[in-house]
């Protein structure tokens, strides 16, 4: 049933008060269109310097259409997801579950997706400095495995120091054992003291905040 109005100033006030309504809405849809379009060009210009290369260097060995595709999608939502819980200065349930999610992606792909069909044992702790003297590559790896573990240290913030170790020296071990049982690489204590080495910095950062 349409409205009808016998007093102008009555009218106007509704058509001032629908103006505002749909200024309103079009402001909050045209920023976060300009969100989406600043994240995805922050996407484009990651993949490009970073993301890009480490993928055909550590996670498979060739760029295909769709995972170039699938890459600019996943770091754009992040990259997105990353500014609204900065503007929010508060962690957004939503969006926390899904940055959690993609970390996760990451971490299973860095671990069981760049050494298919290799299987071995190295039994050298610190083997990882010897390689990285001698490449590049070897460098980025040890960073990387320091790096992807810092999380890991935020997610068990809260337990005690003794209980923590246990926590990662178990995963650690059950990521080592499943790369050599499952010929998804070597099981190395290299690698396992550097992830250990990013679990403890990212574990006495964030109990440093609490």
């Amino acid at each position: 049933m349409a409205l009808v109005y016998t007093n102008p100033v009555s009218f106007y006030i509704h058509f001032l008060i629908g103006i505002g309504y749909v200024a309103t809405n079009l402001k909050k849809t045209l920023f976060q269109l300009f969100l989406v379009l600043s994240s995805f060009g922050a996407a484009v210009v990651i993949n490009k310097l970073i993301t890009a290369e480490l993928v055909i260097r550590y996670v498979f060995v060739s760029q295909s259409s769709f995972l170039f595709f699938a890459e600019i999608v996943m770091q754009t939502v992040v990259v997105y997801l990353v500014i609204r819980q900065w503007m929010n200065r508060r962690a957004d349930k939503t969006s926390s579950v899904l940055l959690w999610g993609f970390y996760f992606l990451v971490l299973v792909s860095f671990l069981f997706l760049r050494s298919r069909g290799v299987s071995g044992v190295s039994l050298s702790p610190f083997s990882f400095i010897q390689d990285a003297a001698n490449n590049s590559d070897a460098l980025w790896m040890a960073a990387m495995n320091i790096a992807l573990f810092l999380p890991i240290g935020y997610l068990l913030r809260k337990q005690s120091l003794l209980l923590s170790v246990l926590s990662i020296l178990g995963i650690v071990l059950a990521i080592e054992s499943a790369q050599y049982l499952l010929s998804l690489g070597f099981f190395d204590l290299g690698d396992m003291l550097l992830n250990i080495s990013g679990f403890s910095m990212g574990y006495s950062i964030f109990k440093r905040k609490m």
